[in-house]
């Protein structure tokens, strides 16, 4: 039987756990990582729409975000590799009933140092539901209800 010794185990090989093992290495330990799937990112990573944001509603994430996005934005000039990061922003649409807890979360981000802001008042009003999304922002309850 063959043994095999690390410094470090690391399971999983999403993005989380693939930046840690990363990271890891990078200081000059032995890094295995253990994956339950066929490959990398064949999980939750896999399966996003590759946003990156830092406006959670936990401090944990809010700063593992705003770490990584320094990473994001100069991976090419350190990795030799465009990923296709563009810092573009990030709008989230919040229902009035959840509107009191998400100014919860803002004020948790400003905290932390977590850019963003809200529209000034009456700069939401041009958002307006339309019935072809291909013009712009949507309702999509809206539109579920009507057909």
């Amino acid at each position: 039987m063959t043994t095999h010794s690390s410094d470090v185990v690391v399971i999983g090989s999403g993005i989380n756990g693939a930046s840690c093992a990363w990271h890891l290495a990078d200081r000059g330990l032995s890094v295995t990582v253990v994956e339950k799937d066929a490959g990398p990112a064949m999980g939750s990573t896999g399966k996003s729409a590759a946003g990156v944001r830092v406006q959670f509603t936990t401090a944990p994430n809010i700063r593992l975000s705003l770490y990584s996005l320094p990473i994001f934005r100069t991976f090419e000039e350190r990795f030799g590799k465009d990923i296709g990061y563009r810092d573009i922003g990030y709008l989230l649409l919040v229902p009035e009933e959840r509107w009191e807890t998400h100014l919860e979360s803002v004020r948790l981000q400003h905290e932390l140092g977590a850019p963003g802001r809200r529209p000034r008042s009456g700069r939401g009003a041009a958002l307006r539901p339309v019935r072809d999304p291909r013009a712009g922002w949507c309702d999509l309850w809206t539109l579920g209800r009507n057909h």
